[in-house]
């Protein structure tokens, strides 16, 4: 039997959440996404534990992720990682928004 080794109908690919690189206007465009289609969270594939790693340093220790929150209290922010299965998720996008 061959071996299946594509991730083309992955579900992270399809929803341009995989992460070949750590590329943050790439991080930019994917919070931008879901606030335009009304989720509430933000979910990061990387292909790599290097690419984890970068995205956790830069999101998360370095605190970017607050450049990248819209509404207007950025005081804090809920997050899961899954590092043994290279994902982060950051939470409760739409309890910073205000409505106007």
């Amino acid at each position: 039997m061959p071996e299946c080794n594509s991730i083309a109908d992955n579900y992270y690919v399809r929803e341009n959440e995989y992460f070949t690189s750590a590329e943050m206007s790439l991080v930019q465009d994917l919070f931008n996404r879901r606030y335009n289609d009304g989720s509430d969270n933000v979910t990061i594939k990387c292909a790599s534990r290097q690419i984890y790693d970068q995205l956790f340093e830069e999101l998360i220790t370095g605190r970017k992720v607050f450049d990248y929150i819209q509404g207007e209290d950025k005081s804090q922010v809920s997050y899961t990682t899954f590092e043994e299965y290279g994902t982060h998720h950051i939470l409760d996008l739409k309890s910073r928004m205000v409505a106007r």
